[in-house]
């Protein structure tokens, strides 16, 4: 069933999936008759979000997707489900933990601005290294049973973001250099229709998924968390060291971005594991989130500071 039969309310003719004999997404599929085709039967959606669901469906299937999210990020707020069509149990099961606090350490998150800029991003963009080797891989889309990811933001018209993310499950291969160069493509003509139609999605959209809602005050909470988490205890190289770990960096990534050796990066973090109690890079991660919720909001302060005297 598609994204807009489930939809109820919203119809839309359906759209003929491209050739299965064509299995790469490419620069050249997008000159085919087929795909033009294909273009006709998503724009001859009724309403808006009905477009918007057709373009999404069309991705889904040519792209071999296993997962596909419309987040709204509010300005200065946590993120909002607008719409998924999730096939990956684990996907499913890991969008409680992303929307509880997870978020704030997301790459994708965390670079918002320049994905909006250059409309799409790649996971290894994000990344700037093996993905499979660094520590959010292991600690969060290892979880979620992830692969591979693609994410399209654009403004929400109220100063706030809309964030679509393309998703593929472990079990299939990571998207390929002509896949993501078509995408950039079609880019702009996709986001121009997420952004005329995301609020329509939201009044027209349910979800089976219960999601967290995190409160402006948790959001900043949070963001004050990430910014200054160890400040207290940590030497200023060792705090650096300790926000490029949060954002996933391998210690061979870290010792390239602070210009020091590996040997020295391994030495720092050996001191913030013993200053933290902690044994390894996957404890960073969790020690961050039982902070939030163990502390309250005091802006510009270290949260672990507050933890520590707590206990």
């Amino acid at each position: 069933m598609s994204a807009a039969e489930r939809c109820g309310a919203l119809r839309y003719p359906k759209g003929m999936a491209l050739s299965p004999a064509r299995k790469v997404f490419s620069r050249e599929l997008l000159g085919t008759r087929e795909w033009y085709d294909e273009l006709t039967h998503i724009f001859s959606a009724q309403a808006k979000a009905g477009v918007a669901l057709a373009f999404i469906d069309a991705l889904y299937e040519n792209l071999k997707i296993d997962s596909a999210l419309v987040l709204h990020f509010p300005k200065d707020e946590g993120p909002r489900l607008i719409f998924s069509k999730i096939d990956s149990k684990r996907r499913s099961n890991s969008l409680d933990d992303y929307f509880g606090g997870n978020y704030v350490l997301d790459p994708f998150y965390l670079r918002l601005n320049d994905c909006r800029d250059r409309y799409v991003l790649s996971l290894r963009e994000v990344i700037e290294e093996n993905f499979s080797q660094s520590e959010y891989y292991r600690v969060h889309y290892k979880a979620a049973g992830l692969i591979d990811e693609l994410c399209f933001s654009c403004d929400d018209r109220q100063s706030g973001h809309v964030l679509l993310s393309l998703s593929r499950a472990q079990g299939h291969q990571p998207f390929a250099a002509a896949e993501i160069a078509a995408v950039r493509i079609i880019a702009p003509l996709l986001l121009n229709v997420l952004g005329s139609s995301w609020q329509d999605l939201r009044a027209h959209l349910t979800s089976d998924t219960e999601i967290v809602k995190i409160t402006s005050e948790l959001h900043r909470h949070l963001e004050n968390a990430r910014l200054n988490f160890g400040r207290s205890l940590l030497t200023r190289r060792e705090f650096g060291v300790i926000q490029l770990i949060m954002l996933g960096n391998s210690v061979e990534l870290i010792s390239k971005k602070m210009n020091i050796s590996v040997e020295t990066v391994k030495v720092h973090r050996k001191h913030i594991y013993q200053k933290l109690n902690i044994k390894s890079q996957a404890e960073v991660f969790s020690l961050f989130l039982d902070v939030v919720s163990s502390t309250f909001y005091e802006p510009n302060c270290d949260p672990l500071d507050q933890y520590m005297r707590r206990r």
